[in-house]
C-alpha cells in the first residue's frame, strides 16, 4: 500500500458529485461479487493526472495491521513478492469525533449520502443515533436505501450438505 501525502491537503478534481451512498446500497452493493478482478461499478476517481511521488509504502509483517483514514490518498501497489497479500477493511469511527465533526480533512470529496447509519456500537450493537447521522445527511434520494440489507434468501441456493 502506498500513501501519497501531497494530497492530504490538497483537493484532487474528482466524480464523487456523481456518487450517492444510498443510490449505492440500493443499486450495486449488492452486486460486488461480480466485478472481481475488475470492477465497472459508478465510483468516484480522479478526474486529472496525480503525481503520486512523494509516497510513503508500508511492508508490514504478516497479520500486521495499517490503521488510517480513508480520506488520505491512498493506492494499492503490486506485490513483488511470493507471499499471498490479503486485505480486508474494518471500518471504524469514533463517536466523539463524529459528534465534533473532527477527522482528517476531506479536501474533496462532493459525494452525497452517508455511511453513518451502517456502524454499531461494539458493546451492544445499537446503533448511531439519527440526531447525530443528520449533521452529515442530505436526505434519500427517491430509490435510495438507507442502510444495506443482504437478500439471504438465496445466499445458501447453491450450497449443499455433503457426508
Amino acid at each position: 500500500m502506498a500513501f501519497h501525502p501531497r494530497y492530504w491537503d490538497r483537493a484532487v478534481k474528482n466524480g464523487s458529485r456523481d456518487f450517492n451512498y444510498y443510490r449505492w446500497n440500493a443499486e450495486s452493493r449488492k452486486n460486488a461479487s461480480q466485478h472481481i478482478g475488475r470492477d465497472t461499478r459508478v465510483q468516484p476517481h480522479a478526474e486529472e493526472p496525480l503525481e503520486l511521488e512523494p509516497e510513503m509504502r508500508f511492508v508490514v509483517p504478516t497479520g500486521g495491521v495499517i490503521v488510517f483514514s480513508g480520506a488520505q490518498l491512498h493506492s494499492t501497489v503490486p506485490n513483488t513478492t511470493n507471499t499471498v497479500r490479503w486485505s480486508i477493511d474494518f471500518r471504524t469511527i469514533n463517536i466523539d469525533d463524529v459528534v465534533s465533526k473532527r477527522g482528517a480533512p476531506n479536501t474533496d470529496s462532493a459525494s452525497t449520502g452517508t455511511s453513518l447509519r451502517d456502524f454499531l456500537r461494539v458493546a451492544d450493537f445499537a446503533p448511531i443515533p439519527e440526531d447525530i447521522v443528520a449533521a452529515y445527511d442530505d436526505g434519500i434520494p427517491a430509490g435510495g436505501v438507507a442502510v444495506f440489507k443482504p437478500d439471504v434468501t438465496n445466499a445458501s441456493a447453491g450450497l449443499q450438505r455433503h457426508g
